[in-house]
């Protein structure tokens, strides 16, 4: 690796770990050029600007989350085993404290407090995960993708999966433990728990499927009927 090269992807590693640990705010650049050991115009020079590197980052991040869990889960036909692999991965993430593990960090910060390239960043980063969700959903429960119900599921099962990524970064380790029998869960209670989770997913997307079936006097999608397996 040239030195230029070199010293583009330090200044990027350094990045990706100062927006992590403290938002796009609250990083500066002077931080992340020393942490780097770059000159402080290496963001300029190697990126444009604050923003762009922010940018970077963010794809940057996807790419390690994509590297480390690399089931590619849109390529995956069935729905049910589609949104057991997503719940499964998205889970595995919360317990990650590696490089990979940066990018709940980086979501997380830019929730609580958005950047100015929020909307860009939700487009490109964020909507693709939050509309497979809704398709898959959707799949599941025989229905269109634009269907409330549709964002009511997948809303109830984000929302699970966030809140325990909240627990993590806010060191909850006491919910932790009780959820998962240990404040350092092993790769077993892991899974253990996203199996819990898609059961529940399951019968709640069951419940509404019913429910709609009885008003439309239509039977609930085959793939609930089978418990989604």
């Amino acid at each position: 690796m040239d030195d230029k090269r070199e010293t583009k992807m330090r200044v990027l590693e350094a990045a990706c770990e100062v927006f992590a640990e403290k938002g796009y705010r609250d990083a500066t650049v002077q931080e992340i050029c020393v942490n780097a050991k770059a000159n402080i115009a290496a963001v300029n020079y190697y990126f444009g600007s604050k923003e762009q590197l922010y940018m970077d980052v963010w794809q940057e991040v996807l790419d390690r989350f994509r590297s480390q869990y690399s089931v590619d889960i849109a390529e995956i036909d069935d729905a049910g085993e589609r949104l057991r692999q997503m719940i499964h991965q998205r889970i595995r993430h919360a317990f990650d404290d590696g490089p990979a593990g940066r990018m709940r960090k980086i979501i997380h910060r830019e929730m609580g407090d958005p950047s100015e390239m929020h909307a860009e960043i939700m487009e490109r980063f964020m909507q693709p995960f939050v509309m497979l969700l809704v398709g898959t959903v959707a799949e599941i429960i025989g229905t269109d993708p634009a269907d409330v119900a549709a964002h009511r599921c997948a809303f109830s099962i984000h929302s699970q999966i966030v809140f325990l990524n909240i627990m993590r970064l806010k060191c909850k380790t006491h919910h932790i433990e009780m959820l998962l029998e240990s404040a350092s869960p092993s790769e077993e209670q892991i899974d253990e728990m996203a199996e819990h989770v898609i059961t529940f997913a399951m019968g709640g997307m069951k419940a509404v499927a019913e429910s709609r079936a009885i008003d439309g006097e239509k039977d609930p999608p085959q793939a609930l009927q089978a418990g989604g397996r």
